[in-house]
């Protein structure tokens, strides 16, 4: 964002461009509203969508103190936070300036085609001023003798060979940003030919990001009618799997009452029949593992989800492989999601996926 609210003297509130933020300013983050700077959280819980930062479309539940990276998505209540650092030295302005030094790398073609442009331009300048001399000296016509030339001059040109390697490589680096590939070092393009791995990240690459329950026949009409009326008071993507399950079945209920929300828990609403809860296992009272209905502690359903795979992703993957040399790259994914999550990705995918549950700083030591 360009300007956020500033918090000030006797807490009064002030809209401030980004780039006045100073480390210790009090910022008030509306729902809705990207974070501005890198900071922390001065009172939780709040609710984060760090897809940004991490790749994972499940929202994050920080407490007071949490970190905060440029970027982020606040998902839920306003709250306060304190910024840590400045617009030019935060999580995006680091991205930034990454792409920036990407593009200005110069690689080793580019460095050889600037040498030997080096070596080509005097040596044609030189070899044009002979041609002029030569012909204006066997012709006597100097108009005649500067035409050839000026011909020898445009024939011989050097600037396919000085212009058109960096060229390929800004509109090379440019593409790739708008696929979503950051490019850090511009020898990579070079090293391309060289790759034994092909490393993808599961989440937004090979899926869309969005949620969907992946176990539709085990849940039935009334149970998932229930689920739908709490999960319809909340943003979170799996209560939106819930709701477009519940419309594409027809499942619908009206239960009296207002649905509460439990930051990281669940949703839990009290009926003259009992008490509601749709969250973790473990706060539901059902034991751990799945995402569950329950009545009184009684599991009216348990969900299972997996997100959409993006058309074409695993037979994309596995051509890409296929179409090396050699036996041809790997192909391999990682993610930050549950072990039981990997699974399903796998099967999906034909593709190995590692470090479930890890962190994305991880993964290129793990490979």
């Amino acid at each position: 964002p360009d300007r956020t609210l500033r918090v000030g003297p006797e807490d009064a509130v002030e809209d401030v461009a980004v780039r006045e933020v100073r480390p210790g300013d009090i910022l008030l983050l509306r729902s809705g509203d990207r974070i501005p700077v890198d900071g922390e959280v001065i009172e939780g819980p709040v609710r984060i969508d760090a897809g940004i930062v991490t790749g994972e479309s499940s929202l994050v539940t920080g407490e007071t103190g949490h970190p905060l990276s440029a970027g982020m998505l606040n998902a839920g209540d306003g709250f306060r936070m304190r910024a840590a650092r400045t617009a030019s030295r935060s999580f995006v302005a680091e991205i930034t300036r990454l792409m920036e030094a990407a593009e200005g790398t110069r690689a080793r073609y580019r460095q050889l085609s600037e040498k030997a442009a080096g070596i080509y331009v005097p040596a044609v300048h030189a070899v044009a001023a002979a041609t002029f001399a030569g012909w204006w000296l066997a012709s006597g016509d100097p108009w005649r003798a500067a035409s050839i030339a000026i011909a020898v001059l445009i024939i011989t040109c050097p600037c396919a060979l000085a212009l058109a390697v960096p060229m390929v490589h800004v509109v090379a680096a440019g593409q790739m940003f708008r696929s979503g590939l950051l490019l850090r070092d511009g020898a990579a393009l070079e090293r391309l030919a060289e790759i034994s791995h092909v490393v993808l990240d599961k989440t937004g690459t090979l899926t869309t990001g969005v949620v969907r329950v992946a176990n539709p026949g085990a849940i039935g009409t009334d149970a998932l009618a229930l689920a739908a009326v709490l999960a319809q008071t909340s943003s979170h993507p799996k209560s939106r799997a819930i709701c477009a399950l519940a419309r594409a079945r027809g499942a619908a209920r009206t239960v009296p009452g207002q649905p509460v929300e439990h930051v990281g828990l669940g949703i839990e609403l009290a009926t003259g029949e009992g008490v509601l809860r749709l969250g973790r296992a473990g706060w539901a009272g059902a034991g751990e593992g799945a995402t569950v209905l329950d009545r009184d502690g009684t599991v009216l359903a348990a969900f299972e989800f997996e997100e959409v795979l993006r058309p074409g992703a695993a037979a994309s993957a596995q051509a890409r492989a296929r179409g090396r040399p050699h036996g041809g790259a790997h192909p391999c994914a990682v993610h930050g999601a549950n072990p039981a999550c990997r699974n399903r990705s796998s099967r999906m995918l034909h593709l190995s996926l590692l470090l479930a549950r890890d962190k994305p700083v991880s993964f290129p030591m793990s490979i």
